[in-house]
C-alpha cells in the first residue's frame, strides 16, 4: 500500500467529513485522516500532496470538533456541575486535545482557508503546530475580555509550558506536569463558576449580593 492507500484513506474521510455531524463522526474522521498522516510519512514514495490531503482533513475535523465541544460541554471541561454536564473525559478526548481544537476554531474562516491555500502553493505542511501559531500570531487581535478567565489562565500557562517542556527528560515527567496544569485549570474553572466571576474579571451582581 503506497500512494493509493493514502488516496484511498484520504477519499474515505473526506466522504465522512461532508456526512459528519455529531463529535463522534468527526472525531473518526480525524482518525481515519491520522491514519493516512502515518502512512504517507512512513512512504518515501509519498509526495507532499497526498501528505497535505491528510492534513487537511484532520485539521478541518479538529476545527469542527472545537467548535462544537462548547456547546456540548458547557465551557466545562473536567469539573461535573451536575450529574447532566458532559466532560471533555466523556468525549473520549484531553483536555489538551480540546484546548488545542477550539483555539483553532477561533480562527476566522478567511484566514483559515487563506492559510490553508497557501501551504498547499509553497509545499508546506499542514500541521497542527503551525496553524496553533497562526492563531498565536493573531491573539493580539483578539480581546480577551470575551473569554472566560480560565480560558485566559489555560492559554497563558500553555505559552509558558512550551518554552521549557522541551527540556523535559522523559514521558512520565511530562505527564506529572500535564496533570498538575490540568487540576489548576480545572480548579480555576471551579473557581470561577462558584464565585460568579464574569468575562471581565468582576463579580456578578449576583455574587455580589452573596
Amino acid at each position: 500500500m503506497k500512494t493509493d492507500g493514502v488516496i484511498a484513506l484520504c477519499s474515505k474521510a473526506r466522504q465522512a467529513l461532508a456526512q459528519a455531524k455529531t463529535i463522534e463522526d468527526f472525531k473518526d474522521v480525524r482518525d481515519v485522516g491520522e491514519a493516512a498522516i502515518r502512512l504517507a510519512k512512513s512512504r518515501r514514495d509519498v509526495g507532499i500532496e497526498a501528505l497535505q490531503e491528510a492534513q487537511e482533513i484532520v485539521r478541518r475535523a479538529e476545527r469542527q470538533l472545537g467548535a462544537m465541544l462548547p456547546e456540548v460541554t458547557g465551557g466545562r471541561g473536567g469539573y461535573r456541575k451536575s450529574t447532566n454536564t458532559t466532560l471533555v473525559d466523556d468525549l473520549g478526548l484531553s483536555h489538551m486535545q480540546s484546548s488545542r481544537f477550539q483555539k483553532i476554531a477561533r480562527l476566522p474562516d478567511d484566514e483559515f482557508e487563506a492559510w490553508i491555500d497557501d501551504c498547499r502553493s509553497s509545499g508546506e505542511e499542514m500541521t497542527q503546530a503551525a496553524v496553533l501559531r497562526l492563531v498565536s500570531a493573531g491573539v493580539d487581535r483578539v480581546d480577551h475580555a470575551e473569554m472566560p478567565l480560565h480560558e485566559q489562565f489555560s492559554e497563558a500557562i500553555e505559552k509558558v509550558v512550551s518554552r521549557f517542556v522541551g527540556r523535559l527528560s522523559d514521558r512520565d515527567e511530562f505527564a506529572s506536569v500535564r496533570d498538575c496544569l490540568r487540576e489548576l485549570i480545572e480548579f480555576l474553572n471551579k473557581e470561577e463558576t462558584e464565585r460568579g466571576v464574569g468575562r471581565s474579571g468582576k463579580k456578578t451582581a449576583h455574587a455580589r449580593a452573596g
